[in-house]
């Protein structure tokens, strides 16, 4: 019994089906990879959206303005023989709230899909009465210890006697020491790489249009300024974080005010008076995500920093027989700095400065 082999043109239908397999297959797994990368980058924007949102939700609801009231009008006298008495001019508050574009960022624009035109780049300076982000510019529990003072133990049968507060830890109650005055702020995209990572992406779907600057959204402690404009700048140094990243890979953002019964994207306002009704954020990614925020607007009424006067000169030779008996015993000494355990405010409060 002779066996017989396969034939030529077996072989060749049997590799052409393993060929047509193995396509497939191939075909399937390149899907699949391609899927999982958008779905990859779509959630890690969608994540940032998300936390755009609550981020600025907290914002917008914890506004700290300024106390000024405007002055009443110019009243006649009873008297019309009398001249009138002279009205002092209105000092100008500090604004707290400034909607207007990035004067850094003048020659750059965003732009947005299926549409024509370009929009200029923002930029949103704000007070609140505490930070939006995470605070990480500080150790909590060295605070903690150090700004607990150490209490005696009273004897059994007695009654602790509380101890007298000073005058630095009274100013420190009643000053709004949580006040923050910050921006938020759009820096360009390109040294992260993910604007290459994206143009892979678009090129794996077969879309390869022009790629559009993508950009970060931070947000950027300042220092505070003083009541009014014309007032010194406070004499306390401040104690800043670092920028915090808060979104990236944004292709379009642009912030809207409702203020006085039309949309306004320029606004300032130092007074509850003047602050918005409501604010919208328009967002699109990189990715093609689009989302439209409205927040509500809610406001407290403070100082955004506590002004210390400066201490008196003391004149050589004006008080003992040393020439420094008058600051001794007049009780001339410096203002007291804010410390407290609030040391290291350069620390990290977010993924790390712009570059």
């Amino acid at each position: 019994m002779t066996r017989r082999g396969f034939t030529l043109l077996e072989t060749v239908l049997a590799a052409a089906i393993a060929s047509i397999v193995a396509l497939v297959a191939l075909g399937m797994f390149i899907g699949v990879e391609r899927t999982n990368r958008v779905l990859a980058v779509r959630a890690e924007q969608s994540g940032d959206l998300a936390r755009t949102r609550m981020v600025m939700e907290r914002a917008f609801l914890n506004l700290l303005m300024s106390s000024h009231r405007p002055m009443p009008r110019r009243t006649t006298p009873a008297n019309r023989n009398e001249p009138p008495a002279p009205v002092e001019p209105e000092r100008e508050p500090t604004p707290r709230l400034i909607l207007d574009a990035d004067p850094r960022l003048a020659g750059f624009r965003m732009t947005r899909d299926e549409d024509t035109r370009e929009f200029g780049v923002q930029r949103l300076e704000i007070v609140l009465s505490q930070s939006p982000v995470p605070d990480q510019s500080r150790d909590i529990w060295a605070w903690a210890i150090t700004a607990t003072p150490a209490r005696e133990v009273a004897a059994p049968g007695t009654t602790p006697e509380a101890a007298p507060i000073t005058e630095a830890e009274d100013e420190e109650a009643q000053a709004p020491v949580r006040a923050v005055r910050g921006a938020f702020e759009f820096w360009p995209q390109n040294a992260r790489g993910e604007q290459g990572r994206l143009e892979e992406l678009l090129a794996a779907l077969g879309d390869t249009p022009d790629m559009p600057m993508l950009w970060e959204l931070w947000w950027v402690p300042l220092p505070p300024k003083p009541e009014y404009v014309d007032d010194p700048p406070p004499l306390a140094p401040p104690i800043l974080g670092e920028p915090y990243l808060i979104a990236s890979n944004l292709r379009y953002a642009r912030w809207t005010f409702y203020d006085d019964r039309e949309k306004k994207v320029r606004h300032a306002a130092a007074v509850r008076q003047h602050i918005p009704a409501y604010v919208e954020l328009a967002l699109e990614t990189g990715a093609g995500l689009r989302t439209e925020f409205m927040f509500e607007v809610d406001s407290a009424v403070g100082l955004e920093a506590v002004q210390r006067p400066a201490p008196a000169p003391t004149s050589p030779g004006g008080g003992g027989e040393d020439g420094i008996g008058a600051a001794a015993g007049a009780g001339n000494t410096p203002p007291p700095t804010r410390g407290g355990g609030r040391e290291g405010g350069g620390g990290g409060g977010g993924k790390g400065a712009p570059k």
